[in-house]
């Protein structure tokens, strides 16, 4: 007989996990893996089986569901053993993370900020370690305004906090340990975003940015081939010129007992 005993949770939510937009009107977000079912050569699944990433679903005043992600379809077999057919549909993802072992989101957050501006924040992490922290701002109808920011400052949240809105900022307290004395000190940290014309603009130069910045590390490899034969030259007349020296004032290089 088939049955599943899967008792593994592949979802996390966002705290708040809804925002809402009026009108019965709201988003449900969470990190979550992609594809949601999946297929039976790949089970039992493994805890998580793919990179948890950013998603979100719209849904309308009787939870009918508006936004345009796909439809995911899918089966599995109740421990009793009866075939049980499943499927989501609508959920728009904003993340691509696909290391398993090094690139996950996880501890989301959200904020209403304002009418067509929802911040999203998470934490980047591998399956033991912190990497970095980044924000999003969607608009009322899910999807994105500009690309995900990388925060440039490595701020640590609490799980379970969430953000309070106050004067059109997220705010949000944790609390931080000094490493040199191991004191603890509160820490404010505030989201204050702009339009989203300024999140494109800011999008779009951290975009620049990692092309100079390809284009230096490509420009440097190019001429790694042109430096190392350099030095190797530097290397040959240095060890020539030690030797003529030798020749020409032997006593002066034998060595002192």
């Amino acid at each position: 007989m088939k049955q599943s005993n899967d008792n593994a949770v592949y979802c996390e939510m966002a705290h708040n996990g809804i925002l809402k937009l009026g009108d019965g009107q709201h988003i449900f977000v969470f990190a979550g893996e992609s594809p949601a079912f999946l297929p039976n050569a790949q089970q039992p699944a493994s805890d998580p089986s793919q990179s948890r990433n950013i998603g979100l679903v719209k849904l309308g005043p009787n939870n009918e569901v508006l936004s345009d992600g796909p439809e995911e379809k899918g089966v599995f077999y109740s421990f009793n053993g009866a075939k049980q057919e499943q499927s989501h549909k609508g959920v728009i993802w904003h993340t691509h993370y696909g290391d398993v072992a090094n690139e996950h989101a996880t501890r989301v957050k959200t904020a209403r900020l304002g009418q067509g501006k929802n911040l999203i924040t998470w934490e980047k992490w591998t399956l033991k370690e912190y990497v970095s922290s980044w924000m999003l701002l969607v608009g009322d109808d899910g999807k994105a305004i500009g690309a995900p920011v990388q925060c440039e400052y490595d701020f640590r949240l609490p799980p379970t906090a969430n953000f309070s809105v106050v004067d059109g900022k997220a705010v949000v307290y944790s609390g931080e340990v000094n490493e040199l004395d191991d004191n603890c000190k509160l820490l404010r940290v505030e989201f204050a975003v702009p339009d989203g014309e300024g999140i494109k603009a800011a999008a779009a130069a951290a975009q620049k940015q990692k092309e100079l910045d390809r284009e230096a590390a490509a420009k440097e490899l190019a001429e790694r081939p042109a430096k190392l034969a350099a030095a190797a030259m530097k290397a040959c007349e240095d060890s020539l010129m030690y030797v003529n020296m030798i020749r020409t004032n032997p006593k002066s290089f034998i060595p002192v007992v």
